[in-house]
């Protein structure tokens, strides 16, 4: 392991010992219930055993082969989806004031999806060969802009966030939480691939990645749909959540298997 590898591993553990303990010491000080304070502090590592199992899997194979690179992507990964929850709170998803303080569970489903997705881009920068761990960071990164892009622009749309935090609907978590988890899946995959340049990496991005534009247009009609109103303060679960959760969930695979594997 070069000097510089060894930096980004230190940085990348400091970066995310600062962030996990320092929520986890405030979920304990709250009067919350005991499951939901330690999903909060163990749902992170959680992701970051997700994220270690595909790298096991799909990583480049002098990664596959070497557990110290293996440990080093991993703990860059919980770096990633730990600096990704902090950015959560700008949209207005803080887990600890809305699940912990609130008991607002709807927002810790949102919350955890989140950390998925962002679990899952980041992993999929990390499929196929390449020279060093820039690559991981600008395809991961490719990966990882986008998908918080569509939640800030479906936010401007069609307040999902805020009907999950401020009208505590549980639909709208379910079916947003499974939109997102879908669209960093294929993101990931996006960004996946034997490293043949910056213009070549992009253009494979743009090209397998633009399919999340067509689930995003279908989050956001039904975001918009699912506005609470006099006549329906909160919508379907089964309608308004599950049903579309499961179409996303379905579409995603199809389309994933129907991409393939990347070269």
């Amino acid at each position: 392991m070069s000097l510089d590898e060894a930096a980004v591993t230190l940085i990348s553990l400091a970066v995310a010992t600062v962030i996990l303990v320092s929520r986890a010491i405030h979920a304990s000080a709250l009067r919350a219930a005991g499951g939901p304070k330690f999903v909060v502090s163990a749902a992170p590592f959680g992701v970051g055993m997700v994220i270690f199992a595909l790298l096991q899997e799909f990583a480049a194979s002098d990664v596959r082969t070497d557990i110290r690179y293996l440990l080093m992507y991993t703990v860059m990964g919980l770096a990633w989806i730990s600096v990704c929850g902090g950015v959560y709170r700008f949209y207005g998803l803080d887990v600890t004031r809305d699940w912990l303080e609130r008991r607002n569970a709807a927002a810790g489903v949102l919350w955890f999806g989140g950390l998925l997705a962002a679990g899952l881009a980041y992993a999929g920068g990390n499929f196929g060969d390449g020279p060093g761990w820039w690559v991981v960071v600008y395809s991961s990164g490719l990966a990882t802009l986008t998908l918080l892009a569509l939640w800030f622009t479906l936010d401007r749309i069609a307040d999902v966030t805020a009907q999950v935090t401020i009208d505590r609907s549980p639909a709208v978590a379910f079916r947003f939480a499974t939109f997102l988890v879908v669209a960093g899946a294929i993101l990931g995959r996006a960004a996946a691939g034997t490293w043949m340049g910056i213009g070549a990496a992009t253009s494979d991005f743009v090209r397998i990645g633009s399919a999340v534009i067509l689930l995003a247009v279908l989050e956001a009609l039904l975001g918009r749909q699912t506005r609470p109103t006099a006549d329906t303060p909160r919508p379907s679960l089964v309608v308004a959540g599950l049903l579309p959760a499961a179409f996303y969930a379905f579409a995603g695979t199809f389309y994933l298997a129907l991409v393939g594997r990347w070269s």
